[in-house]
């Protein structure tokens, strides 16, 4: 059996004109998509849940479009929280999905995530009893014009990026599981 894809969101892109979330994935979720759309299109593939950052279109709905104009179909369930989800929520969020659908415990799985962010994903997912076999890192470039929601606005920046993504992967290695607050 093929082990499932779990895709870790990594943002919508920004509209600095309207400050406004775009319904589009930023240039690093793009990038990690696109590497699903290369390496992991026949097999089952579960967005994450995730954020809206004040728009219109949550960073999952925006993936689910994204692959289908890319012939390449996805799980996803819309969102309703209010306050930001974290990469541990995202995991946290999924399980409880899974569970109340009857698809936990899930097979093998590998997450496909941008490359800073791989790390923390992998302690988060696994935490929630994600039977995580590998997970793929994925590159991006940081194009010189296109925006990221502010809150995520430290991925144009590397340095700091992984000076944060240091930070939050100890904060959620003690964490304890189901702790989604």
């Amino acid at each position: 059996m093929k082990p499932i894809v779990i895709v870790v969101p990594d943002g919508l892109a920004y509209d600095l004109e309207r400050r406004k979330a775009m319904p589009k994935p930023s240039f690093v979720f793009r990038a990690v998509l696109d590497e699903v759309v290369k390496n992991f299109r026949d097999q089952k593939i579960i967005l994450a849940p995730a954020n809206f950052f004040g728009g219109d279109v949550s960073e999952q709905e925006a993936a689910c479009k994204y692959l289908l104009k890319n012939q390449v179909e996805s799980i996803s369930f819309p969102t309703s929280v209010e306050r930001y989800i974290d990469t541990r929520a995202n995991a946290a969020l999924l399980r409880i999905w899974l569970e109340e659908n009857g698809m936990w415990p899930t097979p093998p799985a590998i997450l496909v995530v941008a490359t800073h962010h791989a790390r923390r994903a992998v302690i988060c997912f696994r935490k929630e009893n994600f039977p995580i076999v590998s997970c793929c890192p994925v590159q991006y470039q940081i194009p010189k014009f296109e925006q990221i929601v502010p809150r995520l606005k430290y991925y144009r920046l590397r340095r700091l990026h992984i000076i944060y993504e240091f930070f939050a992967t100890i904060y959620d290695f003690f964490r304890p599981a189901n702790n989604i607050n």
